[in-house]
């Protein structure tokens, strides 16, 4: 009887050791080398600004958590990314949010002693305003060859009391491609609607 609940014991252990290990992210830097598809999430620090009153030298000083969870809020929130460009190539890089609903304010904190505010942008900025011509709210920034860059960026909510979004980073000529595809799918569409009433 023993023998039965050991081997199912063996057995569990074994199998849990071994999905634990397959789920398991790389944390210090987002590395890149061209068009990427991959979300940034794993790779992000976050911290919550309940009462909006962190400025960016207290943020680097408190920002540790890895876990973010979208919710219902007022807050703000604050999320760090560490990126590196592994090519041999110059890249043109955009940081794009997929929501309509918050404000973002970037930050290059590369040196933490100097941190420089980079860019404000909002969901509610007609394309002509943005810093970079896409539906998504992006952050055009650019790397050189093996150069490694540390972002900033405070999303604060617009007319919503829920924090969520997709987040990737890809070159602008990725994003671009991207954005006249979808553009032309969606004018095929409506263009067969048309034409069959």
């Amino acid at each position: 009887m023993h023998k039965h609940y050991f081997r199912l014991f063996l057995c569990f252990f074994l199998l849990s050791f071994s999905f634990s290990n397959s789920q398991t992210y790389p944390i210090d830097t987002f590395k890149i080398k061209g068009a990427n598809w991959d979300l940034v999430n794993p790779f992000l620090l976050v911290l919550e600004d309940k009462n909006n009153e962190y400025n960016v030298n207290d943020v680097l000083k408190k920002i540790k958590n890895r876990v973010f969870n979208s919710k219902y809020s007022k807050s703000s929130y604050w999320f760090l990314l560490p990126i590196k460009n592994i090519s041999h190539d110059n890249l043109s890089l955009v940081w794009s949010f997929y929501n309509n609903n918050f404000g973002l304010d970037f930050y290059n904190v590369t040196d933490h002693k100097n941190p420089k505010f980079e860019l404000k942008v909002n969901s509610q900025d007609t394309l002509e305003k943005r810093a970079f011509l896409s539906r998504s709210i992006g952050y055009p920034f650019s790397l050189k060859p093996f150069e490694s860059k540390s972002i900033l960026v405070k999303i604060y909510p617009e007319n919503t009391n829920l924090i969520y979004f997709l987040s990737d980073v890809s070159t602008t000529e990725d994003v671009l491609f991207w954005e006249i595809n979808y553009a032309l799918i969606v004018g095929k569409y409506f263009g067969y609607i048309f034409f069959m009433f």
